[in-house]
């Protein structure tokens, strides 16, 4: 059992493994209409002969709790499919992720059948059709995506008391129902693009450090970004009370690290990237288990060559990261410490030690692939191209790898295969940013800078045709 650092969600876990979230605050509200919340006064004893004189009173309606049908096989299954299913989505193997959670999502509406209003079962219905529906439109069969989309947010609007992750689930499948019915009207999608900016103003209320974190990587989203109101509801989400005045060290210092991440989010938001990193990266300092952050941090790091602050960040990760069994943190210290690594075999040989481990330690799990990916670019640049190409020659996914499998040919000398696989990588990565000082607008991640700076690597050592670069859109403010 946990609390929140806010003191608001409480988290236990129960006898079958399943983890329960409840909202404080909400159950004080419901315990002081009824005058038994734990900050009310007690109540006044009341005397029996006070009883007596009431006469007659209208008794309580009690819920009463029923054993429910559900089949827990059936329920471990559908939980597998959604798993392995959302694994495939996040690897890029859409056809994989759809056999799954279209089987996830019957399973599911059947669970529901014997329990239509049990949150547990709504949120795993809800989860595989978002997911079902992610997929079909990532395959190009966009008219496909649009009943799965319908249903799962009809599932998740059904939620009675909403917490702050099914808020964001609406929002999302509302961008996404905006862009796939294409059959509405303008008026429609209007709609949606609206319902969508309130959902996530709300979850966005109910749980900020989280839901902030969220937003900039998700492509869901993209439909919202653009919007005014939108913008507005992320600057006044968390901007700086004076977004003019630069934060001194003293000030970052003094937020907590959940503080500062969200601080950093907002400004990268609000499209100021740059003044963004010194939160990011205090904020990673105070939390150095957080390795997603650590890639954000180093690769911004990167992509605006502060190689100084890069360099010191990566010194950090690898003390802390010396004997870990975390592949996630073995992987990101790796993958940061070969961005923009120095002319030294000993510090090439010791990332080399990390991606190895990384990968030992999480080969067989859903991320296999990024592990895998992490050891090919630490074994290039260990200058070992024959371990790179061999580790790097059998991923379709992530395209980051191609880049340097390309990178790995060329330098045994097989450039006409290593202009083949970088030109065939160019036409599956994500368009070059519009505005190279805000890179992340649009949903990009840290992934995305990774697989840019790969490009841009590749192009150089290959002599490449430049890639286009994605439509700009409006300026943050």
């Amino acid at each position: 059992m946990a609390f929140d650092s806010t003191g608001r969600w409480l988290a236990f876990a129960g006898s079958d493994s399943e983890i329960a979230l409840w909202d404080l605050d909400r159950a004080r509200e419901e315990l002081a209409a009824v005058g038994l919340a734990w900050d009310q006064p007690a109540p006044r004893v009341v005397s029996s002969a006070e009883l007596a004189s009431t006469g007659d009173r209208p008794r309580p309606q009690v819920p009463v709790v029923k054993a429910s049908g559900l089949d827990p096989a059936e329920y471990q299954e559908a939980r597998r499919l959604l798993s392995s299913g959302v694994a495939a989505f996040q690897q890029g193997r859409f056809a994989d992720a759809i056999v799954d959670l279209q089987a996830a999502s019957e399973r599911a509406r059947a669970l529901r059948d014997s329990s239509p209003d049990d949150p547990v079962l709504v949120r795993l219905h809800g989860n595989s059709l978002g997911f079902l529906a992610g997929s079909l439109r990532d395959s190009k069969r966009p008219r496909e995506a649009l009943a799965p989309a319908r249903e799962g947010l009809s599932v998740y609007e059904s939620i009675r008391g909403p917490i702050p992750a099914d808020l964001y689930n609406m929002a999302c499948s509302c961008a996404m129902m905006s862009v796939l019915d294409v059959r509405g009207s303008a008026d429609d999608r209007e709609r949606f693009l609206v319902r969508g900016v309130e959902y996530l103003r709300r979850a966005v209320k109910g749980d900020k450090s989280r839901i902030l974190t969220l937003i900039p990587g998700d492509h869901d989203l993209d439909p919202l970004r653009r919007r005014a109101d939108f913008r507005d509801m992320m600057a006044d989400a968390s901007f700086p009370s004076d977004p003019f005045t630069q934060p001194s060290p003293i000030a970052i210092a003094r937020a907590t690290p959940a503080e500062r991440k969200i601080e950093g989010e907002a400004l990268i938001a609000g499209g100021r990237t740059l003044e963004a990193i010194p939160y990011l990266a205090s904020a990673w300092d105070g939390n150095p288990g957080d390795h997603l952050l650590l890639l954000r941090v180093a690769a911004l790091q990167a992509w605006f060559h502060r190689d100084a602050e890069l360099a010191a960040t990566c010194r950090k990760a690898r003390e802390f990261a010396r004997g870990t069994g975390d592949a996630g943190i073995a992987d990101a210290t790796a993958k940061s410490s070969g961005l923009r690594p120095p002319d030294d075999p000993t510090y090439r040989a010791a990332t080399l030690a990390l991606a190895r481990s990384a990968y030992e330690l999480g080969k067989d799990s859903d991320n296999a692939a990024w592990f895998r990916m992490g050891l090919g670019i630490a074994e290039y640049r260990a200058g070992d191209d024959a371990a790179a190409v061999e580790t790097l020659r059998v991923l379709v996914f992530p395209v980051t790898s191609a880049f340097y499998l390309a990178m790995s040919l060329s330098r045994q000398g097989k450039d006409v295969e290593a202009r083949r696989v970088a030109t065939e990588a160019i036409s599956r990565m994500r368009p070059l940013p519009p505005d190279e000082d805000n890179p992340l607008a649009g949903g990009a991640n840290h992934d995305d800078l990774i697989l840019w700076m790969a490009y841009r690597e590749a192009k150089a050592l290959l002599k490449l045709d430049p890639a286009p670069a994605s439509e700009a859109g409006p300026k943050g403010k």
